[in-house]
């Protein structure tokens, strides 16, 4: 936090500058009131692109010019404060580090002479700039400059670059416990998700509220992670971290409901969704240049009320009830990054085709997929039309109907049929049908016997080639990923009874997100300890979830 303080004479912080410059703006720095159409204009030059670099924003944000401070420019230097506060950067030295090693950023900021020769402040030299020099109106300034930014950032749908933070231990840590090594990576990961992810989520909560935004989702994590109802989770929290004050289940929900819409929450997940992204991206977990494996799959929130309340669907019946929330999410299904790329919710006039249309146009501009695996839900003529058209090669099991019977029972396995038509002329949608036959143990009596197995696909087969047809059932386990993600998703889901379908798309939607961040932070901690992405996990998720919301953002 910035502070302004004058320190005492004779200290050895005591600044040579007339105290008048303490408590006077400098006349050449801009007001609130002429800088913020200067933030839009800068921010909107930057519409298009995948991300904006700090520095470059606030290279066209003219501040005072006129000063100098120990030799380098005021401009630069505040320049540097909101550099500062927008990254999250939580201490002078880390800034001075960061502004050593990154001399492009530093240039952009100001820090050069007039024969265009660099020079960066060191630890210092910024500690008493911020605690000495600084006036009461810049120091506004500065907040009205990062809270606005941040405000038109989310209202253009822009993102600044990322930098991840380092994980190399230092000396005097290398004869530490693995685990040790393992937690204090995972207490900077997880602290750099938080302060990037947090500004994202959620619901608007005023500067001026008794409760901050940051403690409303520690408060949701904690309640997801714990798989407890918004009432009793509040609660909970409130005796197990001993907080005097601490917002209500009341408080909580009614900031949910108080979302304009159910598109709006929508939108501020996929910018967090994309911030997880493009940490894989960035980390090395995801390479965009290598073809992936994904799954469609569709999943249910099974709902005990009335079927006519807002977006519930019909579904088979299970554990007492008929009806539902429906969710169809894409996925990366490789080892190591079994990402949810995107959730969407389903309604009662969803057009499923379109829906599939975006969702796979969305996976697109991220990766390049390679196969594609689905249930057999999507054995229709519409759907794996519409795959063939979007030139996907796609696998999943066929529905046994009246014909496709007939020939299980006449033709012997392994087989392949190619160019299978199924549907009358006109309207008829062509693939391969794979026949194979495996072992199956009886869940009734436990006896093994040999059955029979159908999948549509468009993989371009060779008939005599055995070995492959066999390997057909293996090659479609990849799909089970999906299944294992949306399992480990309900691990994370807060538990509601609430009618309103914005909380229910809420929690849902924060618990894919939670899960994505767990897979990325968790790779990317194997990929520093062992040099590779690894099948087993590092970090469990309920020790990734309680230290996220264990964590202050500040500490």
């Amino acid at each position: 936090m910035i502070k302004n303080k004058a320190r005492t004479k004779g200290s050895r912080f005591a600044s040579p500058t007339p105290w008048t410059e303490l408590i006077t703006m400098p006349s050449s720095t801009p007001a609130i009131t002429t800088i913020e159409p200067i933030i839009y204009k800068a921010l909107s030059s930057f519409k298009g692109q995948e991300s904006i670099k700090i520095s470059e924003f606030l290279r066209l944000i003219p501040l005072n010019r006129s000063l100098t401070f120990k030799s380098f420019p005021r401009q630069a230097m505040i320049r540097s404060i909101i550099l500062m506060k927008l990254k999250g950067i939580k201490f002078e030295a880390e800034l001075a580090r960061y502004l050593r090693k990154n001399e492009q950023d530093s240039r952009n900021l100001g820090f050069f002479n007039e024969d265009n020769e660099l020079k960066t402040p060191n630890r210092r030299t910024l500690n008493r700039f911020i605690n000495l020099m600084l006036t009461k109106e810049e120091e506004e300034l500065i907040d009205f400059i990062v809270n606005k930014t941040l405000e038109i950032v989310q209202k253009f749908e822009l993102d600044f670059d990322i930098e991840i933070p380092e994980l190399e231990v230092k000396d005097t840590e290398v004869k530490e416990s693995l685990e040790s090594r393992i937690d204090k990576k995972l207490d900077k990961l997880c602290r750099f998700a938080k302060e990037n992810i947090y500004p994202y989520v959620g619901f608007p909560v005023k500067h001026n509220a008794i409760y901050s935004k940051e403690l409303y989702l520690d408060i949701l994590t904690y309640i997801a992670l714990s798989r407890d109802f918004t009432q009793s989770g509040c609660r909970t929290y409130k005796k197990n971290n001993r907080k005097k004050r601490c917002p209500s289940a009341t408080d909580l929900l009614y900031h949910i409901t108080k979302v304009k819409s159910i598109d709006t929450i929508q939108k501020t997940f996929e910018k967090a969704f994309d911030f997880a992204y493009k940490l894989a991206l960035k980390s090395g977990v995801v390479d965009k240049r290598k073809v992936v494996d994904v799954a469609i799959d569709y999943t249910t929130w099974y709902y005990y009320g009335n079927e006519n309340d807002e977006m519930v669907l019909g579904t088979e019946p299970k554990n007492g009830t008929c009806w539902g929330y429906k969710f169809v999410s894409l996925n990366i299904v490789e080892y190591g990054k079994r990402l949810t790329l995107m959730v969407l919710p389903v309604g009662k006039f969803t057009d499923e085709q379109k829906l599939l249309e975006d969702l796979i146009g969305y996976a697109r501009q991220k990766i390049k997929i390679k196969k594609l695996y689905i249930d057999r839900h999507f054995f229709a003529i519409d759907t794996i039309n519409l795959f063939k058209k979007l030139e996907l090669t796609f696998l999943m099991p066929a529905i046994k109907n009246a014909r496709i019977k007939k020939l299980v029972k006449i033709i012997p396995a392994p087989t392949v049929i190619k160019k299978y038509i199924m549907g009358e002329k006109g309207r008829y949608a062509e693939f391969n049908l794979v026949v194979v036959e495996r072992d199956v143990k009886s869940k009734k009596d436990g006896k093994v016997r040999r059955k029979k197995f159908v999948y549509a696909t468009n993989i371009d087969i060779n008939e005599n080639d055995m070995e492959f047809i066999n390997k057909i059932p293996e090659l479609y386990r990849k799909r089970w990923g999906i299944e294992t993600s949306y399992r480990m998703k309900k691990g994370f889901r807060a538990q509601t009874t609430s009618k309103n379908y914005k909380v229910r798309l809420m929690y849902f939607m924060y618990s894919a997100l939670l899960y994505n961040l767990w897979i990325v932070i968790d790779s990317i901690l194997g990929l520093d300890i062992n040099g590779r992405l690894i099948t087993y996990h590092l970090v469990t998720s309920k020790m990734f979830g309680t230290i996220l919301y264990t964590l202050g953002m500040g500490s």
